[in-house]
């Protein structure tokens, strides 16, 4: 099998969506770790792997990105994505960028970002 990665697919989409001044967006994990001596679980099941509203109009979007062969949604990803739909929002399953392109269009307004300043994290 070959084609990209599904981690490669996923940081070409965040470096174009960081281009877009229409669009507010974040990634979003999810899963479960130990922590101490607890699991923390995080997200819901089959959440997008980016998220975002874009201007004009704040439509939600949510962006899962799929190795470009062989990339299969599951079944908790597909009813998550028909959710959005069935509420007013964009899903997209997108194995490339050109993908991510042609469902968001093109930059309608511009905004101007503010600026969030990192948390630095004591180690």
């Amino acid at each position: 099998m070959t084609g990209r990665r599904e981690s490669a697919v996923q940081s070409g989409i965040i470096a174009y969506l960081s281009t877009r001044k229409d669009i507010l967006f974040w990634r979003k994990n999810v899963g479960a770790t130990k922590y101490d001596n607890a699991y923390v679980k995080f997200g819901e099941p089959g959440e997008a792997d980016i998220q975002g509203v874009q201007a004009p109009g704040a439509r939600m979007f949510g962006i899962e990105a799929k190795r470009e062969i062989g990339g299969k949604l599951s079944e908790a990803q597909r009813i998550w994505g028909e959710n959005l739909t069935n509420f007013g929002g964009l899903y997209v399953v997108a194995t490339n960028v050109k993908i991510v392109q042609e469902a968001l269009g093109p930059e309608l307004v511009r905004i101007q970002k503010i600026p969030i300043h990192r948390r630095v994290y004591p180690r």
